[in-house]
């Protein structure tokens, strides 16, 4: 095993260069762009695993994360692809709002987002699906009556949606989420033309609708009637 260290971004970059790899210019923690000045990476006798081992110059970040390298061999020719960054920390927009109603969602929805950025895409749609089915059952439970609680909880999804759902807006992107979503853990997909990107676009449209809904309610209840001079 063999064992080198640098002090700075020229030398990470030289050693990129030499090795035939990316530059990592993001941190996989805060996501801040960033130029890497100190770590130090091993090689194995065979040289065949590398692992980059990098600290985040960002003061408020500082994660260390570690960079995994395996050597490929094709014909003539051999090359070094990156098999994985940990620890990783997915780029997840959700608002407030939404995570307050499902915990669940998000929890779900970031996990299936890590996969998804780290190109396991077999497997990320049915995660969507998965935080997809979380988001609108805990919507619904939120905005009904505790008797139906555990009757929202064992309906089959798209019942729900069809039953407890009565803003349009929400009911239509979110059965067209279903739809798709699906589609990701079934053997035959019914919506050729459509892929986990549009799953996405749809739930993102879901949250948005759900978001707008919980906003207009709250100026309704706090604004009911208006003010006289």
């Amino acid at each position: 095993m063999r064992n080198v260290k640098f002090t700075s971004f020229n030398d990470y970059k030289g050693t990129c260069e030499e090795l035939n790899i990316d530059v990592i210019d993001e941190c996989p923690s805060c996501h801040t762009k960033t130029r890497l000045t100190e770590g130090n990476y091993s090689i194995n006798d065979n040289n065949e695993d590398i692992m980059f081992v990098l600290e985040c110059p960002n003061i408020e970040c500082s994660e260390v994360f570690a960079v995994k390298y395996k050597m490929h061999y094709d014909r003539n020719r051999s090359y070094l692809i990156q098999e994985g960054i940990f620890p990783y920390v997915a780029k997840v927009d959700i608002s407030e709002e939404v995570k307050c109603i499902s915990p669940a969602f998000y929890n779900i929805y970031s996990q299936a987002t890590k996969a998804k950025e780290q190109g396991l895409f077999e497997i990320c749609g049915v995660g969507y699906r998965k935080a997809l089915e979380f988001l609108v059952k805990d919507y619904c439970i939120a905005n009904n009556d505790k008797e139906s609680e555990e009757k929202i909880k064992s309906m089959n999804l798209m019942n729900v949606i069809n039953e407890y759902i009565d803003y349009d807006e929400i009911k239509d992107m979110a059965s067209r989420a279903v739809w798709i979503g699906n589609d990701e853990t079934h053997y035959i997909r019914l919506w050729d033309d459509k892929d986990v990107n549009d799953l996405l676009e749809l739930i993102d449209l879901t949250c948005s609708w759900i978001l707008l809904k919980e906003k207009t309610n709250k100026y309704k209840k706090e604004m009911d009637k208006g003010k006289k001079k």
